[in-house]
């Protein structure tokens, strides 16, 4: 017996899979990727994508946590010319303290000082 590597789900692989290196998923489903993210029958609602962890607020909607928890400090919805940056650079990390709220230049030049110094010449 095995667990599925995507569900654990507990399954008994045809010996022929195992002989292959196969055998790792119960179902089609699983080894194709259709229980990924809110497909998946343990999903509640948050996962991560690209170090963000995103949230759903309504049917076929998500939002990044990191905007959630900022428009929750500033009691507003954020607009969309408005870029929440992670002051250390760890995108899970989603406290207030380590958010600020900074339009696009000010981002890009949090994340690459340099073109203010090239600008200088």
């Amino acid at each position: 017996m095995r667990n599925c590597l995507v569900c654990s789900t507990e399954f008994k692989p045809v010996s022929s899979q195992v002989k292959n290196g196969f055998g790792k998923y119960c179902s089609i489903a699983c080894s194709s990727g259709a229980h990924v993210g809110s497909n998946h029958s343990r999903y509640k609602g948050e996962y991560t994508m690209g170090g963000y962890s995103w949230k759903n607020t309504g049917k076929n909607k998500r939002k990044a946590a990191h905007r959630l928890v900022m428009e929750s400090m500033l009691g507003r919805e954020l607009r969309s010319d408005e870029i929440v940056h992670h002051i250390n650079h760890n995108r899970a990390d989603n406290r207030p303290e380590n958010l600020e709220l900074v339009t696009r230049a000010q981002h890009l030049l949090l994340h690459f000082p340099e073109l203010l110094a090239g600008r200088a010449k």
